[in-house]
C-alpha cells in the first residue's frame, strides 16, 4: 500500500494500482470540505469553528477518494493555525494505523464523498496575506491568526515599509472611521480601524504586536509613536500618509 501525508503533487492512476491495496492519504481537514491546500489556514480565515482530519482512499481525483476515517477538532475563537496544527498533528499517526489495521482486516468501511459538496483551495503566497483594511474586523483578525508564526505572518505597510501583524485581538468598544486609520491607543495595544460604520457603529482591530521586516517583534504601543497615521498597500502608503 502507497501511504500519503501532505502529497503535493498528482499521482498517477497507474502508479496507485501497482500496490494491492492502492494508496491513501491524511488530509488535514474534513472532506469533502477543503481540498487542495492550506486547509488549516483557510479554514480560520473563512471564520470556521471546526475542522478535522481524514484518512482517504487515492484515487484519480485530487482528494476526493472514498473516506475511510475522519476526526473532527474543534476551532476556539481565538485559536491560531500553529495551535490547531498542534491539535490535529497527534491524530496522523493513530489515524494511519487504524486505518491500516481495518484494511488488513477487512473490515474497513469506504464511504464516497460527494463531489458537488468538495471545495478546493490553492497554496497560500505573500499576497494572500496582505490586510485589507476595508474588511470587517473579524475577518481582519482570521486572517491574522491564520498566519501566525511560523506561518508568513499578515503584513500590511506603513510608510513604505512592510509591517507584519504578529498579534491582535478584537475591542470590546466601537470605533469609527477611515478604514486603515491608527486611531487610538489603548494598554494592551493600537486600534487600527477597519470594515464600514453600520448603523453608527463602526469597527477596529486591537493591534498588539508588529514586526518590521529585518527587525525584531515590538508592541504596538511601542512602534506606533503618534496616532492618525494610516495603514495600506504599499502602492496606495506614500498617498495615504501625506493625507494623514
Amino acid at each position: 500500500m502507497i501511504v500519503s501525508s501532505d502529497w503535493r503533487t498528482w499521482i498517477r492512476p497507474e502508479l496507485l494500482a501497482i500496490p494491492r491495496h492502492g494508496g491513501i492519504n491524511i488530509h488535514d481537514a474534513l472532506l469533502p470540505k477543503y481540498g487542495g491546500f492550506a486547509p488549516i489556514n483557510w479554514a480560520i480565515i473563512n471564520g470556521e469553528r471546526e475542522t478535522g482530519v481524514t484518512v482517504h482512499q487515492m484515487n484519480e481525483d485530487l482528494d476526493l477518494g472514498d473516506i475511510i476515517l475522519q476526526r473532527r477538532v474543534v476551532i476556539g475563537e481565538h485559536e491560531t493555525a500553529t495551535d490547531i496544527f498542534k491539535k490535529t498533528l497527534p491524530l496522523f499517526p493513530e489515524m494511519i494505523l487504524e486505518a491500516l489495521d481495518l484494511i488488513a482486516s477487512g473490515q474497513a468501511r469506504y464511504t464516497p464523498q460527494d463531489p458537488r459538496q468538495a471545495t478546493f483551495f490553492h497554496k497560500r503566497s505573500e499576497r494572500d496575506s496582505l490586510i485589507d483594511w476595508n474588511c470587517t474586523n473579524e475577518e481582519v483578525y482570521n486572517l491574522i491568526r491564520a498566519q501566525a508564526d511560523p506561518y508568513p505572518n499578515a503584513y500590511t505597510c506603513f510608510q513604505g515599509r512592510k509591517l507584519k501583524i504578529k498579534r491582535a485581538m478584537l475591542p470590546d468598544k466601537h470605533y469609527g472611521g477611515t478604514p486603515g486609520r491608527v486611531f487610538c491607543r489603548l494598554p494592551e495595544g493600537v486600534v487600527v480601524l477597519c470594515g464600514r460604520v453600520v448603523d453608527g457603529r463602526g469597527q477596529g482591530l486591537v493591534v498588539v504586536e508588529v514586526q518590521e521586516e529585518g527587525r525584531d517583534p515590538v508592541a504596538a504601543t511601542r512602534y506606533f509613536q503618534r496616532m492618525g497615521s494610516y495603514l495600506g498597500t504599499p502602492r496606495s502608503n506614500s498617498v495615504l500618509e501625506r493625507g494623514g
